[in-house]
């Protein structure tokens, strides 16, 4: 059975999967070249079938994780909340009444835009929706290694949900209970985002930085004012400082004029962690179980996760490496394989699902750009690249097939060594960036244990970097550049088995300098989605982000 997951909101993109296999996986903003690209995802489409070279009529089924809309058994608790918001906050009404009318719209020209493309397609009866959430809570378990787990999505909203527990074991979930949009952690954040000057949706990374600069306590009533736990459970102050958008209520702006930003990043990473982390605890009192299992953009949050890990009677975490709706396409394809052809779930172990070029193309592109290239194999390319590092030059790394997700898993990455404090400076200036959060490093899974705190082997959220630990004296003092300013750093932890070649650079450059880590930051500018094709890796030489290119077999410098 061949089955493609799409999904056509912030982060389009697709998936395929043969028999139960996953095939390809990719995201339209790597083709267009516009960050979280939210059109229809025609290209990720026509990547997906020419991988498997085949054509639009041979798929069976086509999963759409967007858009279900309510399901009856929902709209009494979303009755319920709504008129507890009504009778407690002043406002409150004309709020939720705004929110189900944005998210009917939005959701409807979705739907309209697939049925359409379906129709002129001949795929329009081969559609089977699947809800936002399970589909993000089946892109989390079914890609994990554990054969029972808590299973929770977070995120703005889907299907008039914010988050969703489930129970997994082994080829089932059994939801167990939901959040609705009202209560949104994601909007909570996204507000304080907007307020900082960032763009809600795309640089909540940047304030989770910034906030290990900040006296969380100085305004934490005012987020407290925004969302609290009460009883385990997720709860808004829908009305005075909080809105179920992006947008920054009028009240909260004038709340926090005279707190610093790192003050207010702070406070609401502080809430954040709180709520989130009480939550968590609750569920898994309640159901017993000590893996968690963890997907949509609350847990992009790598610092909450971090904290999710220490939670008493957690044993181990997996978040799906794209946490984001970015998962949606791989989340609706996996839980339809599984749930209703009862395929097996699939061997997941890498995100490398995505386009590889060919050695002619790249070829072709450095010839073109007049640039000096040479070829360079094996063991040749392992050293020229330690040496290139050793001395101090920025590496745009550019191997097989892309990683799909934000984060840059050493295919599409820039290397650069660990032991300059300000690199954080001077190369997001390079790569013209603001940003708070030092660079992340990659680790030879030999080495992690010398450099982190709790780390273990069976530790799979590590391999994707999804998940921050306190860093040992000696990875402080010796890879400054990539540990925050609290002691943390956010870590991908390699193996061999995963990536030969990555991993066998990491491990030469520690044997020649004693560094434990490589600098592995995502190959692209700031506002740029991460590099797809051997044109976007030459764009990025040519100005100047990197100062060589070892792509493929080549090795490729400016002239």
């Amino acid at each position: 059975m061949i089955i493609l997951g799409i999904a056509n909101d912030i982060d389009s993109g697709a998936a395929l999967l043969i028999d139960g296999k996953i095939v390809a996986v990719a995201n339209e903003e790597r083709f267009s070249r516009l960050k979280q690209d939210d059109c229809f995802p025609t290209r990720s489409i026509d990547y997906a079938l020419a991988t498997a070279g085949i054509e639009i009529g041979a798929v069976d089924v086509v999963t759409y994780s967007w858009a279900k809309g309510f399901e009856g058994a929902w709209l009494a608790q979303y009755a319920e909340r709504v008129m507890t918001a009504a009778r407690c906050q002043g406002g409150a009404f004309e709020l939720v009444i705004d929110r189900i009318a944005v998210e009917t719209e939005q959701d409807r020209a979705n739907v309209e835009e697939l049925e359409a493309i379906g129709s002129q397609g001949g795929w329009l009866q081969k559609i089977a929706r699947i809800d936002h959430h399970q589909a993000h809570a089946a892109s989390a378990f079914y890609t994990s290694p554990f054969d029972e787990a808590l299973v929770v999505t977070g995120d703005g909203r889907g299907d008039f949900r914010s988050a969703t527990a489930s129970i997994g074991r082994g080829d089932r979930l059994r939801e167990i209970e939901w959040l609705p949009t009202l209560d949104s952690l994601g909007y909570y954040y996204g507000a304080i985002t907007n307020y900082l000057g960032y763009t809600p949706h795309r640089h909540e990374g940047k304030v989770t930085g910034l906030a290990a600069y900040g006296d969380p306590q100085k305004c934490l009533p005012i987020m407290r004012d925004m969302v609290d736990l009460e009883d385990g459970r997720i709860v808004t102050r829908i009305g005075k400082y909080y809105k179920p958008f992006f947008t920054v209520a009028p009240a909260l702006e004038k709340a926090l004029v005279g707190y610093s930003k790192e003050d207010i990043a702070a406070a609401c990473q502080w809430q954040f962690e709180y709520v989130l982390t009480g939550y968590i605890a609750r569920l898994v009192r309640e159901c017993g179980l000590g893996n968690v299992c963890l997907a949509g953009g609350v847990y992009a949050n790598v610092k909450a996760n971090q904290r999710i890990m220490d939670i008493d009677g957690v044993d181990n975490l997996f978040v799906h490496p794209a946490m984001g709706d970015g998962g949606l396409p791989l989340g609706g394809a996996l839980k339809y394989s599984v749930e209703t052809a009862g395929y097996p779930r699939p061997d997941f172990v890498t995100c490398y699902a995505g386009p590889e070029p060919c050695e002619d193309d790249i070829e072709e592109e450095l010839r073109n750009n007049g640039f000096k290239y040479e070829r360079i194999r094996g063991q040749e390319k392992i050293d020229r690249t330690v040496e290139l590092l050793a001395n101090e030059k920025v590496v745009g790394w550019f191997q097989g097939r892309m990683e799909f997700g934000p984060r840059a898993l050493g295919h599409r990455s820039i290397l650069y060594h660990p032991f300059d404090r300000d690199v954080n400076d001077w190369l997001n200036k390079r790569l013209r960036r603001t940003e708070f959060m030092p660079f992340a490093p990659a680790t030879i899974e030999e080495l992690a244990s010398e450099c982190y705190i709790g780390w273990r082997p069976d530790h799979v959220a590590a391999r994707f970097m999804t998940i921050c630990y306190d860093c040992t004296e000696k990875m402080r003092y010796n890879s400054p550049a990539v540990v925050h300013i609290d002691g943390t750093a956010r870590p991908q932890i390699v193996r061999r088995d995963n990536n030969p070649e990555y991993h066998d650079v990491i491990k030469a450059f520690h044997t020649k300098t004693g560094g434990l880590s490589v600098i592995n930051t995502s190959f692209n500018q700031h506002e740029e989605p991460i590099v797809a094709a051997p044109k976007d890796a030459v764009a990025s030489l040519l100005n100047d982000n990197v100062d060589v290119l070892v792509i493929g077999d080549y090795l490729a410098e400016r002239v």
